[in-house]
């Protein structure tokens, strides 16, 4: 097809618009299925495309089905050509045009148009236009063929290959279009909706399309719009035969949302920045409904993934790692009890490493409140954060944490490597026994557990008298010196 406006010549309307044959108008528009348009031949396509529409589909829609055409088209001029070239039918030509379409499946043929433009992959032009404008029509149409026939199976396969052709960010957002409030949908659409949409989150990018459109342009800390949304998509949906097919789809698309933030308001704009920060927060949410529902399912898909990297802790910290810190710490600190106990758990191998993390870390000293923070600032908080949900844990988990990095790391000398996590902390841990029990005693207080600090003195009062007749060795020698300082440092502030 030429790209020269001419077509405009062939278009199934009279001169005059008195009539569109819809026939004529199909055929057309799959002639040119895959052409190359111009200007004119694709503003040409797109009027009669949406005639097609507002003759062949919407008469078929039973109300609260369909979205009108101002909500079809984003751009003012769009939708004016659309009016103009719609309203060119002579409305005293109606009775001929209902003769033209009598023996003609109108909805059943121009669906089945608009579902053929869309899952041919080469459909060029066409199947853009569809998807930019067409999309939400091409949801009502097909639903309300499966709602006539009062058979699922009967559009199931043009579903599926529709699902499967569309973009996910595409089909999510014409399907919440349909389900808007203002547009009044009827409970047969919803359900046929929502099944697809419960579909459309457990593909890869699914949770974000879903996320961007319900939270997005929610205002920031809105935290009961979270945390509704949160608790809807935390709900395995009826069909899904295995649940852990879901949750397993869910949670890795869930820990992709929970990252370490690198784009701040200034650079993406404050609408962008409210929406990352909205679909991060009722990202955790998810994590925490999720775990009161189904609490292994946390435990298979978010925690233990999370864990794995920071078993290697003592050779090499990895990118990963450093995205696991941060994420633990982040679903953690959220405020849910059970997912809180669930890391803990699982953590307490590591915690000692983690204390000397943050010690490496936190380096000469904190940052500077006014500057912007770094990876580093942001790593020593998050550890930070992590630790001190161990601190608060009863007596008898924090002493045994810390004494294990008193014994450990407060003696031994050792020295990482840690070029990976693009974040320079080749230090060595020399045998510095007070500037250990000086950081745990910060951590202590910060934590405001005054039981588990009467702890630690007990303990290294004990370990001293235990000690002081054996100190031939330098271990032990080490020990002892680090105990005292224990003990000095936390009488002296207690």
């Amino acid at each position: 097809m030429a790209g020269d406006g001419r077509q405009w010549q062939r278009l199934p309307i009279s001169s005059s618009g008195e009539c569109v044959d819809p026939r004529q108008a199909l055929d057309f528009v799959r002639r040119l299925r895959h052409s190359s348009l111009g200007g004119g031949d694709r503003q040409a396509v797109m009027a009669v495309m949406e005639i097609l529409v507002r003759r062949c589909v919407y008469p078929h829609l039973s109300p609260g089905v369909g979205i009108p055409l101002r909500k079809r088209f984003r751009n003012p001029s769009a939708i004016a050509g659309a009016a103009a070239a719609a309203s060119e039918i002579d409305p005293h030509r109606e009775d001929e045009i209902k003769e033209l379409e009598k023996g003609f499946d109108a909805l059943d043929k121009s669906v089945e148009l608009l579902w053929e433009l869309v899952v041919d992959s080469e459909g060029g032009e066409l199947r853009e236009i569809v998807l930019s404008h067409h999309l939400p029509d091409l949801w009502a149409g097909i639903f309300q063929i499966s709602h006539n026939s009062d058979d699922e199976a009967a559009t199931s396969g043009k579903i599926h290959s529709l699902v499967e052709a569309l973009p996910v960010a595409h089909a999510v957002e014409a399907l919440m279009i349909l389900l808007a409030k203002e547009n009044s949908p009827p409970p047969w659409l919803e359900a046929h909706a929502g099944k697809i949409l419960s579909r459309l989150v457990m593909r890869q990018g699914g949770v974000a399309a879903v996320l961007e459109r319900l939270v997005g342009n929610a205002a920031q800390g809105d935290v009961s719009v979270q945390k509704r949304v949160a608790t809807h998509l935390a709900k395995c949906p009826k069909f899904v035969g295995n649940p852990d097919k879901y949750y397993s789809s869910v949670c890795s698309q869930v820990l992709e949302i929970i990252s370490l933030p690198t784009t701040n308001s200034s650079d993406a704009g404050e609408s962008a920045a409210r929406a990352v920060s909205n679909m991060y927060h009722t990202s955790i949410a998810m994590v925490c409904a999720i775990a009161r529902r189904k609490p292994g399912a946390v435990e298979d898909f978010v925690v233990d993934p999370l864990v794995e990297p920071l078993l290697q802790l003592d050779s090499k910290l990895e990118g990963q790692a450093v995205q696991s810190l941060f994420k633990l710490s982040a679903i953690a600190t959220a405020g849910d009890r059970g997912v809180r106990e669930m890391i803990v758990r699982k953590t307490k191998a590591v915690t000692p490493r983690l204390l000397l993390l943050h010690r490496l870390v936190l380096g000469d000293g904190k940052p500077n409140p006014s500057a912007a923070l770094s990876d580093r600032d942001r790593l020593r908080a998050a550890v930070g954060d992590l630790v001190l949900v161990h601190l608060t844990q009863p007596p008898g988990h924090c002493l045994a944490v810390c004494w294990s990095y008193i014994v450990e790391f407060s003696v031994r000398s050792c020295c990482w490597q840690w070029s990976d996590a693009g974040i320079d902390l080749s230090t060595s841990v020399s045998k510095s026994p007070g500037r250990g029990s000086r950081h745990l005693l910060e951590l202590v207080m910060e934590a405001e557990n005054p039981a588990l600090a009467d702890g630690l003195v007990e303990r290294a009062s004990s370990k001293i008298a235990e000690l002081e007749g054996d100190l031939e060795h330098e271990d032990n020698q080490m020990l002892v010196e680090v105990c005292r300082d224990v003990v000095q440092s936390f009488k002296l502030c207690s």
